[in-house]
C-alpha cells in the first residue's frame, strides 16, 4: 500500500473512532483481543503456520 491509501485508511478509523466513546472502544478493543487470542489457540492447538502448512517436525 503507498503512503497516501494509508493516510486515508488512517482517516477512515479516526472518523470511526471519533464517534464512539472511550468505554465503547475499551469494549471494542477487548473483543478484538479475545477473537485474535481464540484464532492463534485454535491454529497453535491444530499445529498449523499462520498460512496454513502444518508444523514441521
Amino acid at each position: 500500500m503507498s503512503d497516501r491509501m494509508f493516510s486515508e485508511l488512517d482517516q477512515v478509523f479516526q472518523d470511526i473512532l471519533d464517534g464512539v466513546s472511550p468505554a465503547g472502544r475499551t469494549r471494542t478493543a477487548r473483543k478484538i483481543g479475545l477473537a485474535v487470542r481464540r484464532s492463534q489457540q485454535r491454529r497453535i492447538a491444530s499445529q498449523k503456520n499462520p498460512d496454513g502448512s502444518s508444523y514441521t517436525a
